[in-house]
């Protein structure tokens, strides 16, 4: 074979092996990278699932917050309901009654107040 040639085909097989040493340091290092990306994706999905729990564990304390702030509305409103029934009765019962004592009451204190003034009026007339 001729020199030139010989010399050609070294040059060239040195540049394929440096080529082929750049590739596999290059796929080195996209293995490492592919490494890490899993290792992401594991740490995402660990936290993910972090999350998933502790928000079901919101959702349920909010749920049972709702249950016993619902209970208690329920049985307040149902002791002021019985109250304002209580007091409507009451009303009803004494209305009459005292209705009845104002108007005499105030019939009374007129013809008092007119027996008075009807005094002093004289008195001042003599």
């Amino acid at each position: 074979m001729d020199k030139e040639l010989i010399t050609k085909l070294n040059s060239l097989d040195d540049k394929l092996n440096r080529m082929i040493e750049g590739l596999n340091k290059l796929n080195n290092k996209v293995e490492e990278i592919d490494e890490r990306l899993d290792n992401i994706d594991e740490i995402i999905y660990d936290g993910i699932e972090i999350q998933n729990k502790k928000y079901g564990e919101l959702l349920s304390k909010v749920d049972h917050l709702i249950k016993i702030f619902d209970e208690r509305i329920d049985e307040k409103l149902s002791k002021m309901s019985d109250h304002v029934d209580w007091v409507d009765n009451m009303y009803e019962r004494v209305r009459k009654p005292i209705n009845y004592l104002c108007g005499g009451l105030k019939s009374d204190s007129e013809q008092e107040l007119l027996e008075v003034k009807t005094k002093y009026l004289t008195l001042d007339e003599h």
